[in-house]
């Protein structure tokens, strides 16, 4: 038997979860051979996606699909599960056709595969969508869009935007925040995704100001919401400095393509000029608006 044939068997079986430290064939004149084949790696035992259930509008191409699906691989003796991006789907199949259909994620590695499966609906294309807003001004008419987001405010801005406006009622984890007070819910859920966490003393500390180098820790977390890039937040450096609640809104609108093509949205702000430089972003951001639909890439 040929060289190439015992290895591939040597790998069949280790996927099985066997382990083979000696493989002997015999010919056909008693004269024996043996041979120790090691392959190196872990050994894949399973796949799992999330969300198992998916609604992207007709049209949409296979990396949109990457973009909303977590796949994470599972190994055998490996506790915690490792993301993995290098894997097959079915998806072009199905990506023009409506109705709801099982895609099938494909992942291979040493020789072993695992799949699993998402169901995703595939709707037609809205012609237009609704912006909600994710921030807002305050009481006396201004927006302030120079002055230093704090804590509360970029926890709450992200709260909303992830969650369309419909934050879910939470519980309160923090031992500084006043459960009646607006930021409360939004401050929690952003927690509980992974994007914030509490202090050594349990305290989030909503008061304070947020700096760039604090900033982009935070958008580090975002990956697995954000759908655009920002050209500001290239901007920003590992410093001290603080960052504004317009720098905020710019790029966050950049980041989750919250981009107003329509202009003609009332501007409700006595201290936002037409000619400030955040004008159009800081308005798509907290005034309720609609604008045509971004046509899915194919």
């Amino acid at each position: 038997m040929k060289k190439a044939t015992i290895q591939k068997m040597s790998i069949l079986i280790l996927c099985l979860g066997m382990m083979v430290p000696q493989v002997s064939f015999a010919n056909t004149v008693n004269k024996t051979t043996s041979s120790t084949y090691t392959v190196k790696g872990k050994v894949l035992k399973k796949i799992k996606a999330t969300p198992n259930e998916l609604i992207l509008p007709r049209g949409s191409s296979e990396e949109d699909f990457k973009k909303q699906v977590k796949v994470e691989a599972y190994y055998k003796g490996v506790t915690e599960p490792i993301e993995v991006k290098n894997y097959e789907t079915n998806y072009v199949d199905i990506k023009d056709k409506l109705g709801s259909y099982n895609v099938t994620i494909k992942y291979t590695e040493n020789g072993c595969s695992a799949s699993t499966k998402v169901c995703v609906t595939i709707e037609e294309a809205p012609t237009s969508i609704i912006n909600y807003p994710y921030v807002g001004g305050y009481e006396d008419g201004t927006f302030r869009p120079d002055q230093a987001v704090t804590r509360e405010e970029f926890a709450s801005m992200l709260a909303r935007i992830i969650s369309d406006a419909n934050v879910p009622k939470m519980p309160n984890i923090y031992t500084d925040l006043n459960p009646a007070r607006y930021s409360t819910d939004n401050i929690n859920y952003v927690t509980k995704l992974g994007i914030f966490a509490p202090d050594a003393e349990g305290k989030f500390n909503p008061f304070d100001t947020v700096t760039e180098k604090e900033f982009l820790e935070v958008v580090s977390k975002l990956a697995p919401y954000i759908k655009g890039e920002s050209q500001e937040l290239s901007k920003l450096s590992q410093s001290d400095k603080l960052v504004s609640r317009a720098q905020a809104v710019v790029i966050i609108n950049q980041l989750f393509n919250r981009l107003c093509k329509q202009t003609n949205i009332v501007n409700p702000y006595s201290d936002l000029p037409e000619n400030y430089w955040a004008y159009q972003a800081i308005l798509c951001a907290s005034v309720k608006n609609e604008q045509p639909a971004i046509e899915p890439r194919r």
